[in-house]
């Protein structure tokens, strides 16, 4: 097999990867994570024959190294000419009480999103941008930056997925408008349908986040986690705190 140092992915950051919560011995979202690296795979042009059986097999043993009770898992999937080379890392998970208790303090990026790019659907090892403006932001005391599209849609956040909450409805922007649908994400949706919530995806603006009650973000690992602030506007989190609770994420 050629040395990975040599291969696309490698090289060039041609790959994609997931992030998945372990949680007492169990990945959480497993199969909705496996699909999407599936998915990626397919639509990137990398060759990915691997099974789900197989890929629950790699990971199952993967966690059996481990004591801790929680902690993260990184499986990144590289191309490799006409096949592919992957790898899987181990880190501690970083979400605290306090987080979950102070919240983020929210703020707009200057960079924009194009919706016609391919690469801004998938969760490619091509990731310095995100890199670069979470270093920024957190120079300036914020926890998260705001994605516009380049047509002043709101997109996403640099890890999560944002949600605006108006008289107990939930709002969330399109997928086209150039964004990655997060594995909680979807599950966001599938509890909405089960407790017959109202959540709605529409374009939204900057003048939706002005009016709105709450926000709240997603990603696999902090499940949700409120808003606190946006700017200089201060958020309460009723909604979201129930929600939390009701969704047990």
């Amino acid at each position: 097999m050629e040395r990975i140092e040599n291969t696309q992915g490698f090289l060039y950051g041609y790959g994609v990867f997931e992030t998945m919560k372990v949680e007492n011995l169990k990945v959480l979202n497993i199969e909705k994570h496996f699909l999407r690296l599936k998915n990626s795979a397919k639509e990137l042009n990398i060759f990915f024959n691997m099974s789900l059986g197989e890929f629950l097999e790699i990971i199952k043993k993967e966690i059996k190294k481990y004591d801790e009770r929680v902690y993260v898992l990184r499986f990144s999937l590289g191309k490799n000419g006409d096949s592919f080379f992957y790898s899987i890392l181990k880190r501690e998970f970083s979400y605290t009480k306090s987080t979950y208790k102070n919240g983020y303090k929210l703020t707009i990026s200057p960079l924009k999103k194009d919706p016609k790019s391919k690469i801004i659907y998938h969760k490619t090892l091509n990731y310095l941008e995100n890199i670069l403006e979470l270093e920024r932001i957190k120079e300036l005391g914020f926890n998260e930056s705001l994605f516009f599209n380049i047509y002043n849609e709101i997109t996403e956040c640099i890890t999560s997925n944002i949600y605006l909450v108006k008289d107990n409805k939930i709002y969330t922007p399109l997928v086209t408008c150039g964004l990655l649908e997060g594995t909680m994400r979807k599950v966001i949706f599938e509890k909405c349908r089960e407790y017959n919530l109202p959540i709605f995806q529409k374009k939204l603006f900057l003048k939706d986040i002005l009016e709105c009650d709450e926000i709240f973000l997603t990603n696999s690992l902090m499940g949700i986690l409120k808003v606190s602030s946006f700017n200089e506007r201060e958020f309460q989190s009723c909604f979201t705190d129930k929600l939390k609770i009701k969704f047990n994420l």
